[in-house]
């Protein structure tokens, strides 16, 4: 219960709709992204609440490679920055832990039912091409079985940025290619692409990158947890990210609980993106996210300096609106489900 009320889940609400039985299920969530640790325990097909039983799809349906080009089959330890993994987890982690009970759904992602593609369009590095982003937006989005390189996922999550200057983007044409193949695809095969609105903040006009400007992209910024504005115990183990608390010695809550609201982060871009397009459309926890960590992300484990896991292997904090927007498409995944379960189809149109 705590342990819930300090994550990202209390503040999109999950637990109450993982009490109705929304927890994902038949719904799949593509992640594009540096890759993915299918070998951790909250991304495996091991755990043994949901996907043991023979009944049950695997957890993760499709890995494809589309760095240098091509639709690769991706298999074995393939995520060495560590980024997809952890932006992985927080849409769709099982938080199974440890076999310890008492860490059994502690860092549980926001919709833990829902099946997982992973396209892996950067490099370890964490770059990439926008030719590839492009084949795997189309293997995303297009109808599984319609292509040897087809998934179709209802949801796609897109925790990166292309640069773009404003004479190509933001004019309210959507004239750059990622944009452009996202908009289109969009509207054909009513997927909804999930965006980072980038970390370029706190000017106004700075969501210059594709595709978290594009028109039909639903663009996400980030924003500190509500525990974590006014709370000193948080689940990254940092001290709170408010000012409006009680004075104590140090910059911290540690006088007692302060009484100032959630509000978007000062790193998170801003729009307009144009004229006409209104950014972000909306904001979710962004800041020091606790979620899975790649055995093998080098980049993202050497970046986590926050007390409650830079000695844990299994979990990291990190910092983004990379981390908004997974939490934004979990949450998308628990609507769809519910909508299915009332109406007995999706939405059209």
């Amino acid at each position: 219960e705590q342990e819930q009320t300090r994550a990202t889940t209390a503040d999109v609400g999950a637990p109450a709709a993982w009490a109705q039985g929304l927890t994902g299920r038949g719904i799949r969530i593509a992640v594009l992204d540096t890759g993915l640790d299918p070998s951790h325990q909250d991304l495996d097909d091991l755990d043994f609440r949901r996907w043991s039983t023979p009944l049950n799809p695997p957890k993760l349906v499709d890995a494809r490679n589309f760095v240098g080009g091509g639709c690769q089959p991706l298999a074995g330890a393939t995520d060495g920055h560590g980024h997809g993994t952890h932006v992985a987890g927080i849409a769709t982690g099982t938080g199974e832990g440890t076999p310890l009970s008492s860490d059994d759904g502690r860092y549980v992602g926001i919709a833990p039912d829902a099946e997982l593609a992973v396209g892996k369009v950067l490099s370890d590095a964490g770059v990439g091409l926008n030719s590839d982003l492009i084949a795997a937006l189309e293997w995303a989005a297009m109808p599984a079985g319609s292509s040897a390189c087809a998934i179709g996922a209802q949801v796609v999550n897109l925790s990166l940025g292309s640069d773009s200057r404003p004479t190509r983007l933001n004019t309210g044409a959507d004239v750059d290619l990622v944009s452009l193949t996202l908009n289109r695809l969009a509207v054909r095969y009513g997927t909804l692409f999930v965006a980072a609105a980038g970390n370029s903040g706190p000017f106004l006009g700075s969501v210059l990158e594709a595709p978290g400007a594009a028109a039909q992209a639903l663009s996400v910024a980030a924003s500190a947890k509500d525990w974590d504005v006014n709370h000193d115990d948080t689940l990254s183990g940092d001290t709170c990210a408010g000012y409006q608390h009680p004075p104590s010695p140090a910059n911290d809550c540690s006088a007692g609980i302060g009484t100032q609201r959630s509000s978007v982060s000062a790193f998170s871009s801003r729009g307009p993106s144009s004229d006409v397009w209104l950014r972000p459309d909306l904001s979710a926890p962004g800041y020091n996210i606790v979620s899975t960590q790649a055995a093998t992300g080098g980049a993202l484990a050497q970046n986590d300096v926050n007390a409650g896991t830079r000695l844990d292997p299994l979990y990291a904090t990190a910092t983004g609106t990379s981390m908004a927007a997974p939490a934004a498409a979990g949450s998308a995944a628990l609507v769809l489900q519910g909508y299915r379960d009332r109406h007995g189809s999706s939405p059209s149109g």
